[in-house]
């Protein structure tokens, strides 16, 4: 990019006199001298100011994270309304490699792989037998209260799919437990620009394929990014991202026809490493509601399901 600073040019001060030399002719007045034109001060130097711009390295380099996402479900099927609490959390350790995005002429593309460990899922019963109701966000497969699952992941983010997997990949990932683990990694992967400036902005979006209760369901998600702090040693930089939600999911069965749609918005900030990208922290919580529909169950044929997630995580080495 170029500077947008330049020097100001410095006008130096003219005097100018105007001197009458000669013989005057008898009769005619000699001519007054000039009055001096004013002497100009020398205009000041004016100092442009120049966006601060770091350009944000290819390779991703290893880091390790403690990750912990707290849900709250409230349920009201036919006025009658529920509360649940689930919460999740696994050290996470990837790494990748950012390139060109063959659809995006502004935001890099990125490749991951990692690993999650000790991912621990607590629940109350009520959601943990909920697969074969219409509730999403809940399954039956997720580890116990004192189970553990780990397990490694491979991740591909550009303008079109945001993808996780666990890595061998899974038969069928649908409510499987390592899908459901690996889901935690998300919000640390970014597609970032090959260069940041303090106030820049963009947007992208992709669709990620998940599975709640054996109903397959695509979410489009709607990213708006903002830098808004880069540090005076151009090390840290700061970033405030929402994320806009559509949920669409349908099973159907011979005897049996399951419908989820929903959406909703999630704020975080960001605190990223510069200028290799890595994630010192994300904060952020959001807000969705569900409609949820089983011809099979006609006590949840219509059911409403409010959910609200915190999400933290922090990168703990190296």
């Amino acid at each position: 990019m170029r500077s947008l600073s330049q020097r100001a040019r410095v006008v130096q001060p003219v005097l100018v006199l105007a001197v009458t030399v000669g013989a005057c002719a008898p009769g005619v007045a000699p001519l007054p001298a000039p009055t001096p034109a004013p002497v100009r001060d020398s205009a000041p130097t004016v100092a442009v100011p120049t966006a601060r711009r770091v350009m944000i390295a290819r390779d991703l380099p290893m880091a390790r994270y403690e990750v912990r996402l707290r849900t709250t479900l409230r349920l009201d099927s036919l006025g009658t309304p529920v509360e649940e609490q689930m919460s999740s959390e696994g050290t996470i350790t990837l790494q990748g490699r950012r390139g060109p995005s063959a659809t995006s002429p502004t935001l890099q593309a990125l490749q991951a792989s990692g690993r999650i460990e000790g991912y621990r899922l607590s629940a109350s019963p009520r959601v943990r037998d909920a697969r074969t109701s219409a509730l999403p966000g809940a399954s039956a497969s997720l580890p116990p209260t004192e189970g553990v699952v780990s397990s490694a992941f491979e991740a591909v983010f550009d303008s079109v799919l945001a993808r996780i997997t666990p890595s061998p990949a899974l038969a069928n990932e649908c409510d499987h437990p390592a899908a459901a683990a690996v889901g935690l990694a998300r919000e640390l992967l970014l597609r970032l620009p090959e260069t940041l400036t303090e106030g820049e902005r963009w947007q992208d979006s992709a669709r990620v394929f998940s599975c709640r209760n054996g109903v397959p369901i695509t979410l489009q998600l709607a990213h708006d990014t903002r830098v808004t702090a880069l540090s005076a040693d151009w090390r840290q930089a700061t970033l405030e991202r929402t994320v806009q939600t559509r949920a669409d999911g349908r099973l159907a069965l011979g005897w049996r026809t399951v419908s989820v749609q929903g959406s909703g918005r999630a704020r975080y900030t960001i605190t990223l490493r510069v200028p290799d990208g890595v994630v010192e922290r994300v904060e952020g919580a959001g807000e969705m509601r569900f409609d949820a529909s089983d011809s099979a169950r006609p006590s949840a044929r219509d059911t409403r399901v409010d959910q609200r997630t915190q999400y933290d995580a922090r990168r703990v080495s190296p």
